[in-house]
């Protein structure tokens, strides 16, 4: 099985050799093709400080790769790569909207943010054009900081809003319960005369002056928590909008960048890799199926396989096959050897 598989892998080795001299050379000369320089700045952003591990009681609390992924997902959003394109010289080619959609797509292949630890955050843009990647390297840290600061005071308004109409309901409660134990008390001065104990024994014998009593008190406390709550979160609000420069905080301001990226080896030699390996499983391939559905009689053990009867004797071919160019002088001389001899004429 092995001569049989051999010897039909040498008769058909052009075949399988074919998509390795065909994928090669493209691969090299696609590897080997002049392009355009590429220019990358890069910021660097501090995303929050940090604290003591035996302090810290967030546990598993990763601001790095959360504001990384925040980042990345914002960019994907057509509202965020328009207004970053616009803050660029891109801005010029969006006067329709084909333009538009190939700004866009501009930004979203040139901007990536990854996290660089649990609170450092590198955000690069690349591009074709060293001005163009400053751009948008400022126009993305603006637009980032602005996006932050503008959903924190959505959510601050949004939590205020709902506290302080929480706030003018309790001091509603409030007000009525009140007047309705004033009231109630107005209408039966006995309850309110001099040497009477206001205390629970007065309370036990008036069940409506207790129920009123419990009323007002449970609304005091009620409006007392939403005043307490409203407080903390106006001073968190406030807090929030002053710190938040500390939770974002650019190290590295973006550079225009100076000269464009260098083409590492890897790079060179990646493309003609991947195209050996694949060509090499082609030929594999080929040379498999080559084997595996050849039927042709190549010696003795396929005859008694195929047909099932012994072979008593072999024939060897001596002469070897021969190029049309080394056949021709051979058929001159048999031509010659074989002509019968002219009679002399002497």
């Amino acid at each position: 099985m092995k001569e049989r598989a051999a010897e039909i892998l040498y008769k058909h080795k052009l075949l399988i050799l074919l998509p390795v001299l065909i994928i090669l050379p493209l691969s090299l000369a696609l590897a080997l093709q002049p392009r355009s320089d590429r220019w990358q700045a890069f910021a660097v952003v501090w995303v929050e400080q940090p604290r003591p591990l035996y302090q810290d009681d967030r546990l598993g609390y990763t601001p790095g790769p959360n504001t990384a992924q925040l980042l990345n997902d914002l960019v994907r959003t057509r509202t965020f790569a328009l207004d970053v394109a616009r803050q660029t010289r891109l801005a010029a080619k969006m006067d329709s909207p084909e333009g538009e959609d190939w700004a866009m797509r501009r930004i979203w292949r040139a901007v990536r943010a990854f996290p660089t630890s649990n609170t450092f955050v590198t955000i690069t843009v690349t591009t074709d054009d060293p001005d163009l990647t400053y751009e948008v390297a400022q126009a993305v840290l603006i637009n980032f900081q602005t996006q932050l600061r503008a959903r924190l005071e959505t959510q601050n308004r949004l939590a205020l809003d709902y506290y302080a109409g929480a706030l003018r309901q309790a001091e509603q409660n409030l007000t009525k319960s009140r007047a309705d134990l004033a009231a109630y008390l107005a209408a039966h001065p006995e309850l309110t005369r001099p040497g009477v104990d206001p205390g629970p024994f007065l309370t036990a014998r008036d069940t409506t002056l207790a129920r009123l009593t419990e009323q007002a008190n449970h609304d005091q406390e009620i409006y007392s928590s939403l005043r307490r709550r409203y407080e903390e979160i106006q001073a968190s609000a406030r807090a929030g909008l002053e710190g938040q420069q500390l939770a974002f905080t650019v190290v590295d301001e973006p550079q225009p960048p100076l000269r464009p990226m260098p083409r590492g080896r890897l790079a060179l030699i990646k493309l003609p890799a991947i195209g050996l390996v694949l060509a090499s499983l082609l030929s594999g391939v080929i040379g498999l199926v080559l084997v595996l559905t050849n039927r042709t009689v190549l010696d003795a053990r396929d005859i008694q396989r195929g047909v099932g009867l012994p072979v008593l004797e072999e024939i060897p071919e001596l002469r070897r096959r021969r190029f049309p160019w080394q056949r021709a002088p051979r058929h001159a001389v048999r031509l010659r050897l074989v002509a019968p001899a002219r009679p002399s004429t002497a």
